[in-house]
């Protein structure tokens, strides 16, 4: 839940930024949406093994090693 406070503010910086309105229900559903699609980008990609944390990296090389 997004705060009366916070959904003001933006109301404020889109009015700066767009020279436009909206109302409070506007800005509700504009951080709803906004809070859906960050939730979206956060998850890992499928197949992607590096976002799975059970994939152990290979060790690093020493300043003293030679490949």
């Amino acid at each position: 839940m997004i705060s009366n406070e916070r959904l003001e503010e933006f109301r404020r910086i889109y009015k700066e930024a767009y020279e436009e309105e909206i109302t409070i229900e506007e800005a509700r559903e504009m951080a709803r949406r906004f809070l859906v699609l960050h939730r979206l980008l956060r998850k890992p990609l499928p197949g992607d093994p590096s976002s799975h944390p059970t994939v152990q990296q290979p060790p690093a090389h020493t300043s003293g090693e030679v490949s």
